[in-house]
């Protein structure tokens, strides 16, 4: 049986980082202030995220031991 290796958009830090653009670009035109407020939260949550995925996406491709 194959395993399917395939991982969604929000389960990559570039998906992420893609996710917390959109959210950012929203908020800057979202007129109501409390949505806005969200929309930034969320992008900062998705930023945040991007990050913690990229730096195992990194240890993913480094050498053990190193």
């Amino acid at each position: 049986m194959a395993i399917d290796h395939a991982r969604k958009a929000e389960d990559t830090a570039s998906g992420c980082r893609d996710n917390s653009e959109r959210d950012r670009l929203l908020a800057e035109d979202e007129a109501n202030p409390m949505m806005r407020e969200r929309l930034q939260s969320s992008a900062a949550v998705w930023a945040a995220r991007a990050s913690l995925l990229q730096r195992l996406e990194n240890g993913r491709t480094q050498p053990a031991g190193s």
